[in-house]
């Protein structure tokens, strides 16, 4: 925080600053390593990031090297540069510190931190590293090791001891190898990092004895070529015997002229220590042979020659290039072969599709060298199978037959020819289409009956036509018609069918030569004819009359009718216009204890009828009672005084005419010994009225209802209370005088 004091005395002022300047950023440092103990650095100061204290300004920069050195710059006596970092219009530029000089060999980590005019010290540090090496490259490695120092294979570790002088860390120190010369720039294989040692492997390049050279190389990347360590190691190895059955082969390519021959060969019986490779031997005399070259497996192409006799041999190596005996010498002479196929000379490069037919096609094409002639083709682009057109005469003019094609049937196809050498030239992929068949389309069962079909079809090209129909598709009747040529529509009648049949048909086409064209095969189904099955009625329980209730199923969805009557009595009619196959139809209001007659219909959609034999069935007695409810009780009294008296008003209804009465008793539970008069009119609502009944009671009242048939409902017992009747004028007077006055009465 800053605290400002000012004085009050008008001659001076004081301003106290204890806020801490923040620390420099973006120190840059060399990233390599320097040859030198003295470095410059340079840090940004630019705004926003630069150490910033506007209040008493940044002094300076101190420095130290390593974490415990001694910070330079202290008290403004420094050798850095000591002027304000602030510039006057109030941005920090980049400034630098003289050379250090108190460095040591390897990585040195300067810190840095700033102070303001005040003396206060930034918070923390920031750090940079400097990487020293003025010493040079590192000195040899040390007591080389080679085990074993003799060995009968080519197999060999070998280990040793970092430099006695280097610069950086020992794990960073790299070592370049190499084997019978010493190491240069261009022929070093390195070891990883630390690394002090080589696995056992093939390290002799040479029978017998053998020299390991190792280089260092410290992390600045400093090595001294010359500056090596050696081992000796002798490779005792057996060679290998001389390599079997020679053979030449001529690969050639005549129509340039490139001259090449592929000797091989097969390995030797005996291996020896191994074999690591093969030298190839060539004369043009076959007396005077020169190495030719190497090769790590069993052939050899031998290029750039000329059309001379060329001999060869051979021999084995193993890896310490302990060589066995020469092979057998053969010879040849480079007559070459064609290498890339005839070209096609037709014009454009397109072959000709001629006297294409319905079933066939003729391809030509012409080559500028003799090859055979194939053609591969399909009815997929890119699909051709595995079966081509082929002629194997040696022709410049090519034809191909196409036979066995479908009709109107687009082809794919490309020309191939091979010569005697084995080169095959083709073509691109092109296409033709063979003439059309007759054709067959619209093709349709229309007015399709119990028993009968008309089928519908148009022809263009067809001299006649086969209708194949049948219950299976290997169909078994057929109606043959002749047909024009030109494009017509023909309608050919089936008759004598089976209802609810599906039926299999199909119209093939056929040309004027007689070729038969398969059509394609098509189903309709003959409607079946609706029949009733599971007929069945019985009576409806719970209803206030006879009731039945008759259900039946349709095959097919169909109306629901029924007709019905008593026997020598009149004949009713029911009729649902509802399609369905599961027919169901209640019968109310029937006669009870009679003989009816019921016969049930069904119309499916193309009012086709089933009908049902003749059923009878009789009704039953009634025995239902009425179904009582909306019992209502509605008590009153009439009257007042010693005259008042109770009346109760019971209304109900029933579900079928019925008679109306009344039965009640006192008291909630007691027996009900008394009954209003019957009223015998059957009606569907019911009202009795009961009168001069007693006031202040509990009454138990329950309703009564016979239906025609006498069958007896009664309704739930329910309590009535008839209240106390209101007093005459004078009874209220003496009953106010005697609560006053204490007047008995």
């Amino acid at each position: 925080a800053n605290n400002n004091i000012v004085a009050t005395s008008a001659s001076f002022h004081f301003r106290f600053d204890n806020t801490a300047p923040t620390n420099p950023s973006f120190i840059n440092a060399p990233s390599n390593f320097i040859s030198t103990k003295t470095a410059t650095m340079t840090w940004d100061t630019s705004a926003g990031s630069a150490p910033a204290d506007t209040n008493s300004g940044v002094a300076g920069l101190q420095y130290r090297i390593g974490a415990s050195g001694t910070w330079y710059g202290d008290n403004h006596n420094g050798s850095q540069d000591e002027t304000d970092l602030l510039s006057n219009d109030g941005t920090y530029t980049t400034q630098s510190v003289p050379d250090f000089t108190d460095l040591v060999e390897g990585s040195n980590v300067i810190y840095f931190r700033t102070f303001d005019q005040a003396g206060n010290i930034s918070l923390g540090s920031v750090t940079t590293v400097l990487k020293i090496n003025t010493n040079g490259a590192p000195s040899a490695p040390q007591n080389i090791t080679a085990t074993p120092t003799t060995n009968t294979s080519n197999s060999f570790a070998f280990e040793w001891i970092a430099p006695a002088t280097f610069v950086g860390n020992v794990n960073n120190l790299t070592y370049c190898y190499t084997v019978n010369v010493t190491p240069t720039v261009n022929n070093c294989t390195y070891t990883s990092g630390g690394a002090l040692e080589l696995a056992a492997g093939p390290y002799a390049t040479q029978p017998g004895v053998n020299t390991l050279y190792v280089v260092a190389k410290d992390e600045s990347n400093s090595i001294n070529y010359a500056s090596y360590g050696t081992v000796e190691f002798s490779a005792n190895t057996s060679a290998p015997g001389f390599p079997l059955n020679p053979d030449l082969a001529d690969t050639s390519v005549r129509s340039t002229s490139n001259w090449r021959l592929v000797v091989s060969w097969e390995g030797p019986d005996d291996v020896g220590a191994g074999v690591d490779k093969y030298d190839v031997y060539r004369s043009t005399d076959g007396v005077n042979f020169a190495k030719a070259g190497s090769t790590g497996g069993t052939s050899y192409v031998d290029t750039g020659l000329n059309q001379v006799e060329y001999f060869y041999k051979m021999r084995a190596c193993d890896s310490a290039n302990n060589c066995g005996a020469f092979s057998s010498i053969v010879s040849a002479t480079p007559t070459g072969r064609y290498t890339t196929p005839p070209n096609i000379t037709s014009t454009g490069g397109i072959p000709v599709v001629s006297n294409i037919k319905t079933r066939s096609a003729d391809i030509s094409w012409a080559t500028d060298r003799e090859s055979d002639s194939k053609v591969a083709f399909g009815v997929r682009s890119g699909d051709y199978g595995s079966t081509e057109a082929y002629k194997s005469l040696q022709t410049m003019d090519h034809k191909i037959s196409l036979e066995n094609l479908e009709p109107g049937q687009t082809y794919y196809f490309v020309a191939r020819w091979t010569d005697t050498d084995g080169n095959t030239g083709s073509t691109t992929e092109f296409a033709f289409q063979t003439l059309p068949p007759p054709t067959v389309e619209d093709v349709n069962a229309i007015e399709i009956s119990l028993h009968g079909s008309t089928i519908q079809y148009t022809t263009t090209g067809a001299a006649s036509v086969k209708l194949y129909y049948g219950i299976t598709n290997g169909f078994g009747a057929v109606v043959e018609s002749a047909t024009s040529t030109s494009r017509s529509t023909y309608l050919s009648k089936l008759t004598d069918l089976q209802d609810g049949q599906k039926y299999f048909y199909k119209v093939n086409t056929f040309d004027t030569s007689g070729f038969e064209y398969e059509g394609t095969t098509l189903t309709f189904e003959t409607p079946p004819a609706p029949r009733i099955s599971n007929l069945r009625f019985q009576p409806v329980e719970g209803e206030k009359s006879s009731t039945q209730l008759v259900t039946w199923d349709t095959n097919v969805p169909a109306t629901s009718q029924l007709s019905y009557g008593i026997v020598g009595g009149e004949t009713l009619t029911t009729l649902d216009t509802t399609l369905v196959t599961s027919h169901a139809v209640t019968i109310r209001d029937l006669s009870d204890d009679s003989q009816y007659r019921l016969i049930a219909r069904s119309r499916d959609i193309a009012s086709n009828l089933a009908e049902s034999d003749m059923q009878e069935f009789k009704t039953a007695l009634d025995t239902r009672p009425p179904k009582v409810s909306d019992v209502v009780i509605i008590a009153s009294v009439k009257g007042t005084g010693t005259d008042a008296r109770g009346q109760i008003v019971v209304t109900w209804k029933t579900d079928e005419p019925s008679s109306s009465q009344v039965r009640y008793g006192e008291g909630a539970s007691g027996s009900m010994n008394n009954s209003s008069t019957q009223d015998a009119r059957l009606t569907l609502d019911h009202a009795v009225v009961i009168s001069d009944l007693s006031t202040s009671k509990v009454y138990s009242i329950q309703a009564v209802s016979l239906d025609k048939g006498d069958n007896k409902a009664t309704s739930d017992r329910q309590s009535a209370i008839i209240g106390r009747g209101t007093q005459s004028a004078l009874g209220i007077i003496f009953s106010t005088l005697q609560k006053i006055f204490g007047v008995g009465s």
